[in-house]
């Protein structure tokens, strides 16, 4: 009964630490590089962010993300690009309902040479 008591709690702490990380992930895409790429255990994009799936975007909105990574994925490299495909590097865990997938940051901190 009591590890059951305090099993739940941690799961509760979880949560609520999980779903406040959401109501704050803006001001954390502000402080990544455009172009970083997080594996994160949820099954959607969150602002600012895209599936690395290999589809292709439009470069007229991510003109700077085209400026760093080009048509090294993909694209025809005049309209579009490709983003990197890892879907086959997913990460599953033995109690997790999905797999971890791949994200690629569209915002950010653009990359400075030293």
């Amino acid at each position: 009964m009591k590890n059951n008591l305090r099993c739940s709690v941690i799961i509760l702490i979880l949560l609520i630490s999980f779903f406040t990380q959401g109501v704050t992930y803006k001001s954390y895409a502000s402080e990544v590089y455009m172009g970083e790429i997080h594996l994160f255990s949820f099954d959607f994009a969150p602002r600012g962010w895209a599936k690395c799936e290999g589809q292709l975007i439009p470069i007229q909105q991510n003109a700077a993300l085209y400026s760093l990574i080009g048509t090294t994925f993909g694209g025809n490299g005049t309209t579009n690009f490709a983003l990197p495909d890892l879907r086959t590097a997913a990460v599953q865990f033995e109690n997790s309902p999905q797999p971890m997938c791949y994200y690629i940051a569209l915002q950010g901190l653009y990359p400075t040479r030293p």
